[in-house]
């Protein structure tokens, strides 16, 4: 079962790079900071729409840049340069750490949002992609949906068939991090389906670096 939550919550930031001004006049648009985040290089922009409880935007990445972009209001994915391998590249389990060609265009991501029967954020992106194991890594932030941050959730993976696993449990490249400042979970993330928080165990913020 999906909730959905008020549109207002579930935006995505535009514009914040050549509009600083603009974008600190409108403190519920602007992304929150945080001392232990790397800062916004380029922040890219999308259309946005509710389809029943769930909402979609469409954002584009120029894979030769550092790409941060904020969805929903809950969510942000780090694009570092040449991250995204060429859509023709290998993509499954196994496949993960394999070297690839980076996409020599940009990329057109369709991202999916909404908020679980346990009150977390699930985002699903498309196409289905890998990242450049020889790239910096990509990495995925997810607000808390509940009022405290817990050492007993971690972001999963979840498949296009809707299983959701800890892929930290086989690779503790991929665990998760707590941001208390930001009230949020990240980690690294080696493809794209879908991710969501759920229970388990992580370590803190303080031994991710």
């Amino acid at each position: 079962m999906r909730y959905r939550i008020p549109t207002k919550a579930w935006v995505i930031v535009t514009g914040c790079v050549l509009l600083t001004t603009a974008c600190s006049d409108n403190d519920s648009l602007a992304p929150r900071q945080s001392s232990s985040r790397p800062a916004l290089n380029i922040v890219t922009s999308g259309s946005t729409e509710q389809v029943g409880d769930t909402s979609v935007t469409t954002f584009t990445v120029d894979n030769g840049d550092t790409t941060n972009v904020w969805m929903f209001g809950t969510a942000k994915v780090t694009f570092t340069p040449n991250s995204i391998c060429d859509l023709s590249s290998s993509y499954g389990p196994g496949e993960w750490d394999q070297p690839c060609t980076p996409s020599a265009e940009p990329v057109t991501v369709t991202a999916r949002g909404w908020i679980d029967e346990n009150g977390q954020p699930r985002v699903d992106f498309q196409p289905n992609m890998r990242f450049n194991p020889d790239a910096s890594p990509v990495k995925i932030w997810l607000d808390n949906g509940d009022s405290q941050l817990s050492d007993a959730l971690h972001i999963n993976y979840c498949n296009d068939a809707g299983q959701c696993i800890d892929e930290s449990i086989a690779d503790a490249s991929l665990r998760t991090f707590m941001d208390e400042d930001a009230h949020q979970y990240y980690r690294r993330i080696k493809h794209f389906s879908g991710y969501n928080i759920a229970s388990g165990t992580l370590d803190d913020m303080s031994s991710a670096e």
